[in-house]
C-alpha cells in the first residue's frame, strides 16, 4: 500500500474517476460514504491494481471535486486563463454528475 504522503500518478487518478463512477452508479441511494469508498477501494485494486486506503481515496475525490470547482470558479471571470486539460475536464464530468 502506498505511504500516506505518496503522491498519485496519472494513471492512478484515472482509475480512481472511473472506479468513482463505477460505484456511485451502481450504489444505492442510501449508501453510506464509507461504503462508497471501500467499494471504490475493492474496483481499484480489482481493476487496475491500485493499493491505496479508503482514507487516502476519500482525500483524493475531495482534492479532485475541490481543485475542478475552484477552476469552473476562476473561468467564470473574464480575460482569466482557461486551462482546460482531459483529466480536469473527465473529473468535471464524472465528480459534477454525481
Amino acid at each position: 500500500m502506498a505511504s500516506d504522503g505518496a503522491k498519485w500518478s496519472k494513471d492512478e487518478i484515472n482509475a480512481l474517476i472511473d472506479a468513482y463512477s463505477d460505484a456511485k452508479m451502481s450504489a444505492d441511494p442510501m449508501t453510506t460514504n464509507r461504503e462508497l469508498y471501500s467499494s471504490i477501494k475493492s474496483l481499484l485494486e480489482q481493476n487496475n491494481d491500485v493499493q491505496r486506503s479508503t482514507k487516502q481515496i476519500e482525500t483524493k475525490v475531495k482534492k479532485l471535486k475541490s481543485g475542478y470547482s475552484k477552476l469552473k470558479d476562476r473561468m467564470k471571470v473574464s480575460g482569466a486563463e482557461r486551462p482546460w486539460k482531459k483529466l480536469i475536464f473527465n473529473t468535471g464530468i464524472i465528480l459534477t454528475t454525481f
